[in-house]
């Protein structure tokens, strides 16, 4: 789908729209807090009588995608994204990291959501189904966050064919992306 003139137009009139600061100062603000929290929690339970626990390994695990996610996300600013699109520089680097993006952020959630859950387990223990529940939401939490993945690696075959242009079959991402909410 082409840009119509007069969006080519407004976009061009509009040059200095530029929103990369402010995309690149949530991910490091995000990013920032993320760590501070994760790292007061950890000097808690080192300080404190509670015992480093799985809801903490689950925790510290998913700092990793965190960064991962927070680091796409300053690179896509280099090619233009927070700008109008006429101004991206590298529309392939943007579907690259576009990519990356969503993966990192499905096993961030993931991790993030079953910590919880372990958490709850560990502070609710004598609640004689919550774990057996807990293992229920985790379950649905991994399989609806690896049915994410799998849409987004697979939803072009060869996946490159997304920015290089390549001859590749690709489906039309909107309704599993709407039914995955």
């Amino acid at each position: 789908m082409s840009l119509t003139p007069e969006q080519i137009e407004y976009y061009k009139e509009h040059a200095a729209d530029d929103l990369r600061p402010s995309l690149i100062a949530a991910y490091a603000a995000g990013l920032t807090l993320a760590y501070i929290f994760v790292g007061l929690r950890i000097w808690a339970r080192k300080a404190g009588k509670p015992s480093f626990g799985l809801d903490d390994g689950m925790i510290l695990a998913a700092l990793v995608p965190l960064t991962v996610f927070a680091i796409v996300g300053w690179i896509s600013t280099t090619f233009g994204e927070g700008r109008h699109i006429i101004f991206v520089t590298n529309a392939a680097g943007v579907v690259q990291v576009y990519v990356v993006a969503i993966v990192a952020y499905a096993i961030c959630v993931v991790l993030t959501k079953v910590s919880i859950l372990c958490f709850y387990c560990r502070i609710f223990f004598p609640i004689r189904h919550l774990p057996l529940v807990s293992w229920i939401f985790g379950i649905f939490i991994a399989a609806y966050n690896l049915a994410l993945i799998f849409v987004t690696v697979f939803q072009c075959v060869p996946l490159s064919s997304m920015w290089a242009g390549a001859p590749g079959k690709c489906f039309d991402t909107l309704p599993p992306f709407t039914a995955l909410g």
